[in-house]
């Protein structure tokens, strides 16, 4: 399946857009919802352009390997943002009738991958924000999590390596689960900040320079920050409601 424009509302009971191979959007402005899968390929998953709205799904975007390298989606999933597994996860088996219900067909093979080096990818998953049986590759682009603080449930979710070498990446979610970046290239803060509600700013400063601020939009217990201007060894002042302290970027 190849889009390359349009405009698209879809409001399914099953995966809105599905391919048994691979699915490529180019281009197209989306708007859906849906009782399981927004988008679903079972190998390849690749997004350049476009903008996707989904306001409500089971898992967003799911393949063996999702790539995301340009456009702009904005998703709330009552699992996983995005899952790199592709049909091997079985989660349409369960995924309109039961919370977390993908997680336990989930296969042992750790050969899925989720890349993202460009565009704008904003989550909220009441589960794993990126979930990958396999690898996570961050390379560019601005990604930002929010994920819930129960459950078996972590911002990143990865078998083998998660690397990030540039762009953006802010995000926040439980602690019990909690994986940070396996091989950060760039600064990057992994903190463990007590039991916070919505809405509760976040800001991230280098002396009298604020680097960053932002307000998650569901309870939070970890944040994780990388981004090009934080360096590695570096101290930089963190702000968590009316709490500061300084963390050491990875």
């Amino acid at each position: 399946m190849q889009i390359l424009g349009g405009s698209f509302t879809i409001d399914a009971a099953d995966d809105a857009l599905h391919s048994d191979v691979s699915m490529t959007i180019c281009g197209g402005s989306f708007r859906t919802a849906s009782g399981d899968d927004a988008l679903h390929a079972e190998d390849t998953l690749t997004i350049s352009a476009g903008t996707l709205d989904i306001s409500h799904c089971y898992e967003g975007l799911e393949a063996l390997h999702v790539v995301f390298s340009g456009g702009e989606a904005t998703l709330a999933a009552t699992d996983d943002g995005v899952n790199a597994a592709g049909g091997m996860d079985q989660s349409g088996a369960g995924g309109r009738d039961q919370m977390f219900g993908g997680r336990g067909g989930m296969s042992g093979s750790s050969g899925g991958s989720i890349t993202i080096s460009g565009g704008v990818l904003t989550i909220q998953a009441d589960g794993d924000g990126l979930d990958a049986n396999g690898t996570i590759e961050i390379t560019g682009g601005t990604t930002t999590v929010a994920g819930p603080t129960q459950g078996d449930t972590a911002t990143l979710d990865y078998d083998t390596t998660a690397t990030i070498g540039g762009g953006v990446f802010i995000g926040t979610g439980a602690q019990n689960m909690a994986q940070t970046f396996s091989d950060p290239q760039q600064g990057t803060l992994a903190v463990r900040v007590g039991s916070q509600s919505a809405g509760t700013q976040v800001l991230i400063a280098d002396g009298d320079q604020e680097l960053i601020c932002f307000t998650p939009s569901m309870d939070f217990q970890v944040v994780i920050v990388s981004m090009p201007e934080l360096v590695s060894g570096k101290s930089y002042t963190l702000t968590v409601g009316s709490q500061s302290a300084q963390i050491e970027a990875m």
